[in-house]
């Protein structure tokens, strides 16, 4: 990261505010493991669409039908090698309770069938649309630096090719060994069911490694209140909205730390004083107008319709399809080098991130104007 936040500042220092957007913009268009997941996705939607019984059953949410429709098994054949590259990401990190794609392939079925909908919902076009942002990205900086500086910012730039790559591939690896080690958890969890220890094989995501020992040599019904106990719990801690500070904000930090919290954590976005206009980090330049959708997390994908704006705490590699039918992208966290806008840019879509209070403050269902550039999401009444 330290050459790109380099080049960042650099950016800013003789472009101004939108140097910022316009580097971001140029590090885009590269091949790597988010963008490669979109395109797969895509390219089970180009492999149903020759088949109409498929495009029926996948329209019609009948996915346990697929097996059985003319011309299913080839389908769901592919899905099965699409599912056993990508799909066993976790949604998020820290979240191994959650069934990865792999096991409940709903959603990348929900994704197919809007994408058949209309083509140009489909990853492939997105990411030829980044492409076509990056070029013009590249020819506003050439009408803008000349000379030594253009040279300069040419190699600077030169050094930070594979930051986009290296960033997306470190956060689909790590979000496959969260979900893979769902795959032994599960198997202990199903003979836990069998002894009548739990209920169901994924409590076992509710006990430490130690409990999980002593339950495998002593199984025992008390082990199932624990876990309703637990699981009541996450679901009430779940609906709290933690403050930005427990206590007094933290002192000035370290110098060496300023680029990654602010350009990737995206802290120091200052609260708009108007009522209906939230700030955030300029992440992805456009401005799109949009219904914003709320979601907190993937059970919930298939309430963001075409257009929609999304409207989240922040996203994972997992997430990144949804911006394919998504007019723009705001989050509650990140910054312009956070992943979330990293795939906003791969396509071509609007982002605002670190808004802080976006998920709170913008009500599901409001009409709301993204403007990526300025770093402003404004609320109509």
């Amino acid at each position: 990261m330290g050459p790109t936040f380099q080049l960042v500042d650099f950016f800013e220092k003789k472009l101004g505010d939108d140097g910022g957007p316009l580097l971001a913009t140029l590090l885009q268009g590269t091949n790597n493991r988010t963008s490669a997941a979109g395109a797969g996705l895509a390219g089970l939607a180009r492999a149903a669409a020759g088949l109409p019984k498929v495009i029926s059953a996948l329209r019609d949410g009948r996915y346990d039908d697929l097996e059985r429709v003319e011309g299913g098994k080839q389908f769901l054949s592919s899905v099965r090698e699409y599912l056993d590259e990508f799909g066993w990401q976790a949604e998020s990190w820290g979240l191994p309770h959650i069934p990865t794609w792999a096991e409940d392939p709903r959603t990348p079925l929900m994704l197919i069938a809007r994408y058949l909908g209309d083509p140009n919902l489909s990853p492939d076009a997105a990411i030829q649309r980044s492409q076509r942002e990056h070029d013009e990205a590249m020819r506003e900086l050439e009408s803008r630096l000349s000379g030594d500086e253009l040279a300069e910012m040419k190699g600077r730039l030169a050094a930070c090719e594979g930051h986009v790559s290296i960033s997306e591939g470190r956060a689909t690896w790590q979000l496959t060994i969260i979900g893979s080690v769902r795959v032994p958890l599960l198997t202990l969890g199903r003979k836990l069911v069998q002894a009548g220890a739990i209920d169901d094989p994924n409590d076992v995501f509710f006990f430490d490694i130690d409990e999980l020992n002593e339950a495998a040599r002593n199984p025992s019904p008390s082990y199932k209140e624990t876990a309703a106990a637990r699981k009541a719990d996450l679901a009430r801690w779940e609906q709290l909205a933690p403050p930005p500070f427990l206590g007094a904000p933290p002192a000035e930090p370290p110098a060496e730390m300023q680029p990654m919290l602010a350009k990737f954590w995206g802290l120091g976005v200052e609260p708009s004083k108007q009522k209906n206009v939230i700030n955030g980090n300029a992440a992805s330049r456009g401005s799109a107008r949009g219904r914003a959708r709320v979601i907190f997390d993937l059970a919930d994908a298939d309430r963001l319709q075409e257009g929609d704006v999304l409207v989240c705490p922040t996203t994972a590699p997992p997430w990144t399809p949804l911006f394919a039918l998504a007019a723009a992208v705001v989050t509650d966290t990140g910054g312009i080098l956070s992943h979330s806008a990293i795939c906003a840019r791969e396509y071509g879509i609007p982002c605002v991130a670190g808004t802080q209070v976006g998920t709170s403050q913008i009500p599901d269902g409001a009409m709301v104007t993204v403007d990526g550039a300025e770093g402003i999401v404004r609320i109509e009444e």
